[in-house]
């Protein structure tokens, strides 16, 4: 995906970080009790990755056009 976005675009940056956590807390009520268990979920996450448990499945891209 990136060789195919860098032959488009200048990507002018490229992260990986938590990801897992949107698909955990898709189904959760959008009311103060789904907010916290997001909230830990995504820490959990966080804590995982930094601990080298789980490996980061998000990918964000900042790209321009080239002009």
């Amino acid at each position: 995906m990136q060789a195919a976005l860098a032959e488009q675009f200048d990507l002018c940056d490229v992260e990986r970080g938590p990801y897992l956590y949107r698909y955990v807390c898709a189904g959760l009520l959008e009311d103060v009790i789904g907010a916290r268990l997001a909230e830990d979920i995504l820490r959990r996450e966080e804590l995982a990755l930094a601990e080298g448990e789980l490996l980061p499945v998000g990918l964000r891209f900042v790209a321009q056009q080239f002009i």
